[in-house]
């Protein structure tokens, strides 16, 4: 059933199944089909099974994301064009993937980066922080980390600024010497190791290619690259807001120390590993965001990483952390996001914009559990913010379907009605892929008869 909101008119039909049966559910029906699926007069359609002798089947605003721009690209023109380009060999793709705790430790994230470079190649898991609360928890690269790094996080400001572009900023120990009960004793060094997954996606199974990022530094600053036989010590001078520090390994290797010999106070931002051509899909996600501390980002930071990495499409998952049950008008939410989101396409020009909406959140109504209410001015609310701001958007949830994703057999999400776990990640991450690929065909389809 559609739901009215003023003169607006919000689908129940989205990415995620809308299934009208009673719990409990068999989950058997998410593997009948590879896409997204609606039950009709209880039967499947596969809404995304697209026949393209029948462009106009796959035209119908239901099966497809919704377009805001106004120029001439069409939809996620840019990002395609970057696709066609990568899938020809020609060049490199990379998606910066912004969210809350909806795709932390790399859930949703890790399924679409795998379909993409299962079909276009790429050979790495892109960014990642020097360290998370998730780490233990994500599957898709492994980290230990020395205990004497000081972290500042753009929810938790504590007077620093120099957010990079995951929200975070590291310091490493400073070597100096300092006296303790009159002996002078020597700080000890930060480091942090990375280790490909061997039990997971097989294009991350080891790195060819291996980055550091970090802001402003001294040249007494060095560090020493511990990687096979290898002990490597290498000066970490630099003088630009965001500066690269690139390693190339002739023979794959499956784990790399940095070890930070620091004299003087210096900002570092991430790593990434990755190979030479492809789609890289970089994870920026933070706990109890809402989006709008994207603004703290300073431009020359997000500009300094976007000269290094160029991103084709930036994605933006947010919402859980803006509703709550009284919530009705989000105007002041629609106002930060669009200012969040031109700090973005003045900071990644050549990047497309995708909001992908808050997904359906569950309250308690009497004895049982139902859509919160306020989801559907939400996500109305993004809509908006796509439309103000010319971006594409697409649709998650329906009316009361976190309900059944808990009570699928085995379950789909957590008992919180709010999150996804293994399995209903990995879903969604398919539908978004399954979203993103029909587009391309079309956009394929397109430019072969133009």
């Amino acid at each position: 059933m559609d739901i009215k909101i003023g003169n607006f008119t919000l689908k129940t039909a989205s990415i995620i199944s809308d299934i009208q049966e009673k719990p409990k559910i068999d989950s058997t029906i998410f593997k009948k089909v590879k896409t997204d699926s609606l039950i009709k007069n209880k039967r499947i359609y596969d809404s995304l099974n697209l026949n393209f002798d029948s462009i106009k089947l796959a035209e119908e605003n239901d099966l497809r994301i919704s377009d805001y721009r106004i120029d001439s690209l069409g939809l996620l023109g840019k990002f395609f064009d970057a696709l066609y380009k990568t899938e020809k060999k020609e060049g490199i793709t990379r998606i910066a993937y912004f969210g809350d705790s909806m795709i932390e430790g790399d859930l949703i994230t890790q399924t679409l980066r795998a379909t993409l470079q299962s079909i276009f190649g790429g050979n790495g898991v892109g960014f990642v922080p020097v360290f998370s609360k998730t780490g233990d928890f994500r599957r898709t690269i492994h980290s230990k980390y020395s205990t004497n790094w000081s972290c500042y996080s753009y929810l938790e400001k504590k007077g620093y600024k120099n957010f990079g572009i995951s929200g975070f900023v590291f310091n490493p120990n400073i070597l100096y010497k300092e006296m303790l009960n009159d002996t002078i004793i020597n700080k000890a060094i930060s480091w942090v190791q990375f280790s490909a997954p061997s039990d997971t996606y097989y294009r991350l199974r080891n790195f060819e290619k291996a980055r550091l990022f970090y802001g402003k530094s001294d040249s007494k600053n060095y560090l020493r690259v511990d990687y096979d036989t290898v002990k490597k010590f290498m000066p970490i001078n630099g003088s630009n807001y965001v500066n690269d520090l690139t390693l190339h390994f002739k023979n794959p290797i499956r784990k790399i120390s940095y070890n930070f010999f620091i004299d003087t106070l210096t900002d570092v931002y991430g790593f990434s590993f990755e190979g030479e051509d492809g789609v890289y899909l970089d994870n920026f996600s933070v706990r109890s965001n809402s989006g709008l501390p994207i603004l703290s980002i300073p431009a020359n930071i997000l500009k300094g990483m976007n000269d290094y990495l160029n991103y084709n499409l930036v994605v933006l998952q947010y919402g859980l952390n803006v509703s709550s049950p009284e919530a009705r008008n989000f105007s002041w939410y629609e106002q930060g996001m669009i200012k969040v989101i031109n700090h973005i396409k003045n900071c990644m020009p050549n990047a497309d914009i995708l909001i992908v909406s808050v997904g359906d959140r569950s309250q308690k109504v009497g004895t049982e559990m139902e859509t919160m209410s306020s989801i559907p001015f939400l996500v109305e609310a993004q809509r908006k913010i796509a439309k103000e701001t010319h971006c594409s958007f697409q649709t998650m949830g329906g009316q009361n379907s976190m309900v059944q994703w808990v009570d699928t057999i085995p379950s789909m999400a957590n008992k919180d009605y709010t999150h996804f776990n293994y399995r209903g990640a990995e879903r969604i991450g398919n539908l978004i892929s399954d979203k993103l690929l029909n587009e391309y065909e079309i956009y394929k389809f397109k430019k072969s008869i133009n």
